[in-house]
């Protein structure tokens, strides 16, 4: 149901202590967080219980606590009336699913599943079979399937060469039916207990009548024999048993055998003529004539002919007729697979029965031939529409997110099938190690989205799927996918962690989906230095653009000097841009010159680095009106002192509302104690973590290229965890050296 709020609570979970956070079905949920917040803990997290696994492995490092991940429906008049949440299907985009699923042999998960397989297919494809039931059933008769392997063993048997210049085609010596003529020389390898058997073992009936001999010598318990109670040593009977089967099993007398034994099945399907040739090829060694060889060459191309049409049949299925159908195939090829074995004998009966069946059933099929092309064409219509529909969707999007290649999706038959890519204008298939990642991410997302429609899921999880695209890439994700006239995500459930401000910023500036997408909820999720995990809301109203902050910051009587400064100095920057050209820009860069000194403590308020190193008094005063215009009381000497003063920091610290401000304060005491004392002189080399410790506070005073739209810094943490520790720490060891 659309609209219900779900609330997660966690519990020990990977990097958070506690948290709570919520979403709303039926609906884009976007969770906004900086790198190292826990979200991908999260979302696997959600995926285990949803599965009903254990969630240890996600336990805190160091830690014996158990994690805990409680979900439940939360009434919003009456959030004591609630009730656990079961998900029964959750679908996560990530990395892992991109490099197990994706880009193998088939580029999607199961192109048939997730294109093919719809409720519309499926009701056609039933309808389609429900008309060939018959036809199938014949098909799989067992005896059938028998006479099939039957005439595979003669093929086997019969191996010919290349036609002669006589144009004939003769046995190759290497053939088994050859290799099991000359069978004279059996004497000689026959031991001397069992030579008297020599003319049963070269006879026509040698398989039958091998295995009644091994049959019969299982009857002998004493020395007389079974068959006609003659004395007749057992010890003897047994020995010449085995070594009977042991001759029958070399290979010359074996291929005599087996040649005999698959000419007995099939000679039923042979006429008079057929079977005198073909009876001399197995029991005689007798030269073969070329006429003979034409004949067994003729056999071997008519069970071979049928052979064929019983593979076609016994693999029909409805996606082979669909193709006849569209190529005007459909009834030639019914009638060209029906069985031919004109001269069946009476012995065959129960095999001539079932070839009739096959034949009479193709008959009826085609009796009724407009219903078969009805259905066939519903059922290829269906098919071609589910392909070709999804298809233009996926390549719409492709192109909309200037992705240069297409989709297409090929059938191979038998429910087979594969999606590929091709380049868009060369039409040539493109490999996936020649896409980029954010390519190759996009294409992904794609893929996904059908996917776990495909699956209905209960929850759709989109763990940092931006990360990779750059602006057009992230708006058409958006546009596509959720926004536009049914788009594939709208009015799902969705839950898109993200550490990429550009898409909040996206879905409440730009009119196009703020106004399609009215549902979509959007919170900044950040984990305090308390492990702590919080979740506050993100509205219109919430959305501040970047340089209209500054000014509020720095005309707030009620911030502190520090920050007014910070905050002036950063409109400086962006006014030295923006008014280059303009006749205030010698104001604007004599008031950033005084802010910089300011900021880093000189007690000339006339510094510059360039030209001569000093400002005129023109210049000094026409940067004081600049700065008096957003701070009326700004008094350089008494700025200076404030700014020098190590204790007034601290307060100023201690007092500070969020993290930003926290972060420009330790600036401010970092230039003033390494002003009076210099850190090199203990010869220690700064670590890696104190260099970007200190690279984050120094460009905090400065403008970065993302710095357009931004969340306030009073109501959100903006500054990543660590730094705010590194922060505390620092002031708490400068604090201990003033006591």
């Amino acid at each position: 149901m659309s609209g219900e709020e779900v609330e997660i609570t966690i519990e020990n979970l990977g990097t958070i202590k506690r948290g709570t956070i919520h979403y709303s079905t039926g609906a884009l949920n976007v969770k906004y967080g900086l790198n190292g917040t826990g979200k991908s803990t999260i979302s696997d997290a959600i995926v285990a219980v949803s599965k009903g696994e254990e969630l240890s492995r996600y336990r805190t490092f160091g830690q014996k606590d158990t994690p805990k991940v409680n979900m439940r429906n939360v009434n919003e008049e009456n959030k004591s009336n609630s009730q656990e949440l079961q998900l029964n299907k959750v679908a996560v985009f990530n990395t892992d699913y991109v490099n197990q699923y994706l880009f193998k042999e088939d580029l999607a998960r199961n192109s048939y599943e997730i294109f093919v397989n719809t409720p519309e297919y499926q009701a056609a494809a039933n309808r389609l079979d429900d008309y060939l039931v018959e036809l199938y059933s014949s098909i799989k008769n067992d005896k059938i399937i028998e006479l099939k392997q039957k005439i595979e063993s003669v093929l086997e048997d019969l191996k010919f060469n290349s036609p002669n210049k006589s144009g004939v085609a003769k046995l190759a010596k290497s053939s088994k039916v050859m290799k099991g003529r000359d069978v004279a020389q059996i004497d000689c390898d026959l031991a001397d207990s069992i030579k008297g058997y020599a003319p049963y073992l070269k006879s026509p009936n040698s398989p039958s009548w091998i295995k009644w001999f091994l049959e019969g010598t299982k009857f002998m318990e004493t020395d007389e024999c079974p068959y006609c109670l003659t004395h007749i040593r057992k010890d003897e009977m047994i020995t010449n048993s085995k070594a009977i089967e042991h001759t029958a099993s070399s290979t010359q007398l074996k291929n005599s055998i087996g040649s005999k034994e698959h000419y007995s099945d099939i000679q039923g399907l042979l006429s008079k003529k057929e079977k005198e040739i073909y009876a001399k090829m197995v029991n005689t060694s007798e030269e073969l004539s070329n006429d003979d060889y034409k004949t067994v060459f003729e056999i071997r191309s008519n069970l071979e002919t049928q052979k064929e049409k019983l593979v076609t049949l016994q693999t029909l299925d409805k996606t082979q007729l669909k193709h006849k159908f569209e190529n005007n195939e459909l009834r030639s090829f019914l009638e060209s697979n029906k069985l031919d074995f004109p001269n069946l004998s009476k012995e065959c009966e129960d095999i001539k029965s079932s070839i009739e069946k096959i034949n009479d059933t193709i008959d009826k099929v085609l009796e009724k031939e407009k219903n078969l092309l009805s259905l066939t064409n519903n059922f290829a219509a269906k098919l071609n529409k589910s392909i070709s529909d999804k298809v233009e969707e996926i390549n719409n999007f492709l192109h909309v997110a200037s992705i240069p290649y297409n989709i297409e999706i090929l059938d191979h038959g038998d429910q087979n099938y594969t999606t590929i890519l091709k380049s868009r204008k060369a039409s040539e298939e493109v490999e996936a190690s020649s896409l980029s990642y954010g390519e190759k991410n996009l294409i992904s997302l794609i893929l996904f989205v059908y996917d776990a429609l495909k699956e209905n899921a209960d929850l759709i999880i989109l763990d940092d799927p931006v990360s990779s695209f750059d602006n057009t890439k992230k708006y058409a994700m958006l546009y596509y996918l959720f926004a536009k006239e049914n788009a594939l995500l709208k009015n799902k459930t969705v839950l898109m962690f993200t550490h990429d401000f550009e898409i909040v910023a996206d879905l409440f500036i730009k009119n196009k989906l703020r106004n399609q997408l009215p549902l979509t909820k959007c919170s900044y999720i950040y984990t305090d230095t308390s492990s702590v995990l919080t979740e506050q809301l993100i509205d219109k109203d919430t959305i501040k653009y970047t340089f209209e902050e500054w000014v509020q910051n720095a005309k707030n009587k009620a911030n502190s000097k520090i920050r007014r400064i910070v905050n002036l100095r950063k409109i400086c920057e962006i006014d030295r841009i923006r008014k280059k050209d303009d006749s205030s820009i010698k104001a604007i860069e004599s008031a950033y010159n005084i802010l910089s000194n300011l900021e880093h403590q000189r007690s000339d308020i006339d510094f510059k680095k360039e030209k001569n190193n000093k400002m005129s008094s023109d210049e000094v005063t026409e940067g004081l009106i600049y700065i008096q215009n957003y701070i009326e009381d700004f008094n350089y000497s008494k700025y200076l002192e404030d700014f020098t003063n190590v204790e007034i920091l601290i307060e100023l610290y201690n007092k500070a509302n969020n993290a930003s401000e926290k972060l420009q304060i330790t600036r401010i005491v970092m230039n003033n104690v390494d002003h009076n004392k210099n850190d090199k002189k203990d010869g220690k080399k700064a670590t890696t973590y104190d260099e970007i410790f200190r690279d984050f506070i120094t460009e905090a005073y400065h403008i970065e290229n993302n710095m357009i739209i931004t969340l306030p810094e009073d109501c959100f943490e903006r500054v990543p965890r660590f730094i705010v520790v590194a922060c505390d720490d620092y002031m708490r060891k400068v604090q201990l050296s003033k006591e």
